[in-house]
């Protein structure tokens, strides 16, 4: 699901979530790339609080994860 077209249907709703836990499986870059083509602009509009679209699957590594974290935090 794709949460940019969510905000702009239903643009009062409160969206948690919606980063694809498949890129956490990657470099750095597609970690970036799938945070920075979503987060900011729901930033931007509130009521958004930026998570997985799921849980952490075990196979991520603890790096990416972090990786992930530190973006997400750098946009505040």
């Amino acid at each position: 699901m794709d949460i940019r077209k969510v905000r702009e249907e239903y643009p009062d709703l409160v969206i948690w979530g919606g980063i694809d836990k498949l890129a956490l499986f990657h470099d750095e870059r597609t970690i970036r790339r799938e945070i920075m083509e979503r987060v900011p602009p729901l930033l931007e509009s509130g009521g958004y609080m930026p998570a997985l679209d799921h849980v952490v699957p075990p196979e991520v590594s603890l790096e990416n994860y972090e990786t992930f974290l530190e973006i997400v935090r750098s946009l505040r």
